[in-house]
């Protein structure tokens, strides 16, 4: 009889230990976090300005620069506030925080003074989005490992190989 007591504490001890050993697991992340590293992505039609950089960046999706050096109207696709990718975006590339992102959208929609990015679910909508949206430029999952923190999408881009920018 005390044999079978004993079993059944095992048991429930290596039932509990498994069960702490899942939820261990769940809790990780399933990104590593080069996986979330952003990189820009750029309809092919769009001329970066010379001086493009971390403030043009800045400038573009905070809706203080509405149209490229050409006059073409830049139209901005993000991904929601709580997407680890746009956080990343925000912080290592923007310097910024999600939030006062968010901030400077609203008050530009409630003073109507511009025009806030259009939010979108996925990387794969924003990636197809951008390809197909002259002058439109969003930001994804950098998927090359060139070092260059731009993509051009949407066409024929060989012409269009910016080095590495500073973010």
């Amino acid at each position: 009889m005390q044999s079978v007591g004993r079993s059944k504490s095992r048991q429930r001890a290596v039932a509990a230990a498994f069960l702490v050993a899942l939820l261990g697991m769940a809790a990780l992340p399933l990104h590593s976090a080069e996986d979330l590293d952003p990189q820009v992505i750029v309809h092919h039609g769009v001329d970066l300005p010379s001086n493009f950089s971390t403030s043009t960046l800045r400038a573009i999706f905070s809706g203080r620069m509405q149209r490229w050096p050409n006059g073409t109207r830049i139209k901005a696709f993000v991904l929601p506030h709580d997407h680890p990718i746009h956080q990343n975006f925000c912080r290592k590339v923007l310097r910024t925080f999600p939030y006062v992102l968010q901030q400077q959208w609203d008050q530009q929609t409630f003073t109507g003074s511009g025009i806030p990015p259009v939010e979108i679910a996925t990387t794969y909508q924003l990636h197809k989005l951008v390809s197909s949206t002259p002058g439109a430029i969003g930001y994804g999952r950098k998927h090359n490992s060139s070092g260059s923190w731009i993509q051009f999408v949407g066409g024929e881009s060989a012409q269009h190989t910016p080095g590495a920018l500073p973010f």
